[in-house]
């Protein structure tokens, strides 16, 4: 469950890693995977309004892209429980 208090200390590491991102079952919009201790949030956009995917790297910044580092991929197969709390605005969590 991503919240504003997620971060992503160490960018560059996590660019160089195999992450695999799977939807996040308590958030509609949102995957999740693992480098080294960190959990990471991706955040499916609108696209075309809004960049296809966006990792949120904490303090109100994001990481915007449309086609993802060659070690990274995204699985949505099964896509989100029925449960997931809706999606949000980029920006809004739910606290």
């Amino acid at each position: 469950m991503v919240t504003r208090a997620s971060t992503v200390p160490d960018l560059e590491s996590v660019l160089a890693s195999y992450v695999v991102f799977t939807p996040d079952p308590l958030d509609c919009g949102w995957f999740r995977g693992r480098c080294s201790s960190t959990t990471l949030y991706l955040r499916l956009g609108n696209f075309p309004d809004e960049h296809l995917y966006s990792l949120y790297l904490g303090h109100g910044r994001w990481m915007d892209f449309t086609v993802s580092p060659n070690l990274w991929s995204v699985e949505a197969a099964g896509g989100w429980p029925d449960s997931a709390r809706p999606r949000l605005p980029k920006g809004q969590f739910h606290e």
